[in-house]
């Protein structure tokens, strides 16, 4: 069962979320839903400093939180969780539901293979951890006082 998070980790608990995220997952993603060129102008701040680390963009129709119809595709950017990579993260947003078009892509997450680590829905408030059994298990305090445990509503059909 995920670990939902009862308000946006923002400001230090939102680097303790990205630094525990680092630690359990392999990679860190996020979603531009157009790559036009006033929507890569928006976003260049981000995209910049993360070239040397891409891994690759891809063509999905699904992420964690979100099924889009069948026709219908997004870009997913794929880093490795390594430290360059959470310290471009870390100062791009104060807060985790910062992650939102325009100012920034769309839902950042993290995965562990195709296990979400970290899935969120930054236009509904909603994210949530996916790797931890419990609230003791691994995380650090300013997140664990910030979790709980419970099923979320159509999260497996939605690509999570």
């Amino acid at each position: 069962m995920p670990l939902v998070f009862i308000n946006e980790p923002r400001d230090e608990a939102y680097v303790d979320l990205l630094r525990f995220c680092q630690a359990q997952a392999t990679h860190a993603a996020f979603i531009l839903q157009s790559s036009s060129p006033p929507v890569l102008d928006r976003v260049r701040h981000v995209l910049e400093p993360l070239r040397p680390y891409l891994v690759s963009i891809d063509q999905v129709s699904s992420w964690p939180g979100h099924r889009l119809g069948e026709h219908s595709r997004v870009e997913r950017y794929l880093y490795p969780a390594q430290e360059e990579v959470i310290d471009v993260l870390v100062t791009a947003a104060s807060g985790l539901f910062d992650w939102m078009n325009p100012k920034l892509p769309d839902d950042l997450h993290f995965l562990d293979g195709d296990a979400v680590v970290l899935g969120q829905v930054a236009h509904e408030k909603l994210a949530w951890i996916g790797v931890a059994r419990s609230k003791d298990e691994n995380l650090p305090a300013s997140l664990a006082a910030n979790v709980e445990e419970r099923p979320i509503d159509g999260l497996d059909a939605l690509g999570a």
